[in-house]
């Protein structure tokens, strides 16, 4: 590229992340106002919940009956029991909550946010990663739907908290890839395309 092609490519990435750094400012400004900005979202946040972990756990039990008969259980159930551990904590978190609700949350609480969300799309990134190689066509349908209603259900609950978001559905899509690389084919090149840009955009 002519310099000049350079300059303005340099320009615009410093832009880019000029407005990235004040969209997300206000989750670690020290402020009054800006705390309660982060209370508010987080409360936004916890009034899904309970829907997502009953997703979540509807999925989980789901997949692990489906793919039962194809894998061992020392595959299945340690997977599961992670689940379920981490939505009972997600739960007792939001219950504590919901009884004495905030009205300011530090940066340390946004942080604690995206953990949560960063465990759970780690669970499932796990799964696809690991499982979509070894299971027939049938189920590997099973668990590509449910990567993909968890990617949308879990960026829509998260979307109050855009850097959980985009971290979430990072580390699914990037599950989803390690998936479709390990089980081959040409037309798991497309997916593989299809899910980066899902991921990015």
């Amino acid at each position: 590229p002519s310099p000049m092609c350079r300059f303005s490519l340099l320009q615009c990435w410093k832009e880019i992340v000029r407005r990235w750094r004040l969209e997300f400012h206000v989750f670690n400004a020290l402020d009054s106002e800006s705390a309660q900005f982060r209370a508010r979202h987080l409360q936004t946040m916890g009034r899904l919940t309970p829907l997502m972990m009953a997703a979540n756990l509807a999925g989980g039990i789901l997949l692990v009956l489906a793919l039962s008969p194809f894998l061992q259980p020392w595959q299945l159930l340690p997977w599961l029991a992670a689940l379920l551990a981490a939505c009972g904590a997600a739960v007792a978190n939001w219950s504590k909550h919901l009884q004495r609700p905030k009205s300011a949350v530090s940066p340390a609480a946004i942080r604690r946010a995206l953990r949560g969300a960063s465990s759970f799309a780690v669970l499932w990134a796990v799964a696809t990663a690991a499982w979509l190689p070894s299971i027939p066509p049938e189920q590997q349908l099973l668990l590509a739907t449910l990567t993909v209603g968890m990617m949308c259900g879990g960026a829509f609950s998260l979307a109050s908290l855009p850097q959980a978001a985009s971290t979430y559905l990072a580390i699914m899509a990037g599950g989803s890839v390690v998936g479709l690389m390990r089980s081959g084919g040409m037309a798991n090149l497309e997916l593989i395309v299809m899910v980066v840009l899902y991921g990015l955009l």
